[in-house]
């Protein structure tokens, strides 16, 4: 009844709507794990101090509603996976079955533009390095005290200025709320983006001896 090695586990007496389940093998999913999830390989540019953690950020962009929609266009999705390298590796591999359309890598406090594609293809293996040209600078870098302090949307009414300042910056966020884009025209393309959520595990703290807390899913971690 389950496809591609996987396992099928009998609901039992806690599950009896369910005859049984499957516990789907690596890089499926679906509930007979008939389907591919997305293979991504990161490697790191020899120039980059390679992390023993990384944070995995994968952004969704909803559909904007048509010119006749009254409604605000919807905020992006935000999924966080969390994915440890071994001693001596200069890569590492996650399999993710959701939507996506932009992933940033997080590590040593720095944020990185890992992938960028306009139209999601589902079922796909991408490979992508991991380069210092595409590290996203925060505003404290780039921009003087005094614009810093001002108030968020002030701030906002500012982004264009790196943008069109440093040709070679890919992307720059503010961690009170926004990451931005600088796109081929060197305008800000910028979204709400949760600095949070990875390491807020729904308000509660279960780690001991002041250690984090980190969840890889805002509405159903593990």
């Amino acid at each position: 009844l389950c496809s591609n090695n996987s396992r099928c586990i009998p609901g039992g007496e806690k599950n009896p709507e369910m005859e049984y389940f499957c516990l789907c093998s690596q890089g499926y999913m679906g509930s007979r794990c008939e389907n591919l999830e997305t293979k991504i390989e990161f490697h790191f540019s020899k120039t980059i101090s390679i992390p023993q953690t990384i944070f995995i950020h994968f952004v969704y962009i909803p559909p904007t509603p048509n010119s006749l929609s009254k409604l605000p266009p919807p905020d992006p999705t935000q999924i966080t996976m969390i994915s440890k390298l071994k001693f001596h590796e200069s890569s590492t591999v996650v399999y993710y079955g959701g939507a996506f359309h932009l992933i940033f890598v997080e590590f040593h406090q720095q944020y990185y533009l890992a992938l960028l594609q306009h139209n999601f293809t589902s079922a796909m293996n991408v490979s992508t390095t991991i380069i210092p040209e595409h590290r996203c600078l925060s505003i404290k870098d780039l921009f003087a005290d005094h614009i810093q302090t001002l108030p968020r949307w002030h701030r906002a009414k500012k982004y264009y200025i790196p943008c069109q300042k440093y040709s070679n910056l890919t992307c720059f966020y503010d961690s009170d709320y926004f990451m931005c884009l600088c796109d081929i025209d060197r305008y800000p393309n910028c979204f709400k983006f949760d600095y949070r959520s990875a390491h807020n595990c729904l308000g509660y703290n279960y780690c001991e001896n002041d250690g984090h807390c980190f969840q890889d899913n805002s509405t159903c971690p593990t």
